[in-house]
């Protein structure tokens, strides 16, 4: 899971091996939470049934939270999509390198190590088109 933001780019991000459970997003719900002093923000989220379990529509209120839901079958309104194009791209760089190479392969640090090597800006442009195809 990664959040980011129009204002600051890169957000933060919580590394799961399987599918997210409704507590674990809950968990990064509430450390995105402690990141904003507990003031309100919204969330823009895909249509991802655990996004919408009973349990983490409470926390969504608990927590002072505004989920704003995706259309479904939309991602050009999103702009983590954009961000994950990005994202996936330094992976594969950073893959191929350590295979060619012949390097031991540590997926968490290639995932880490790619995280770290899109720009912020980069990752606010992707948030703001995301936000420009919604107006549009």
């Amino acid at each position: 899971m990664v959040a980011v933001s129009e204002d600051k780019g890169f957000e933060g991000y919580l590394l799961h091996p399987k599918s997210i459970s409704a507590p674990q997003f809950i968990d990064f719900l509430k450390s995105l939470s402690a990141m904003y002093d507990e003031k309100p923000f919204a969330v823009f989220l895909d249509n991802l049934a655990v996004h919408k379990t009973k349990e983490v529509m409470e926390t969504y209120e608990r927590l002072n939270i505004k989920p704003i839901l995706n259309v479904p079958y939309s991602p050009q309104f999103n702009g983590i999509e954009s961000y994950f194009s990005l994202l996936k791209g330094e992976y594969k760089k950073r893959l191929m390198q350590k295979l060619l190479k012949g390097n031991k392969l540590n997926t968490v640090d290639l995932i880490k190590t790619s995280i770290n090597q899109v720009a912020d800006e980069k990752t606010r442009r992707c948030i703001r088109n995301g936000i420009e195809a919604v107006h549009a």
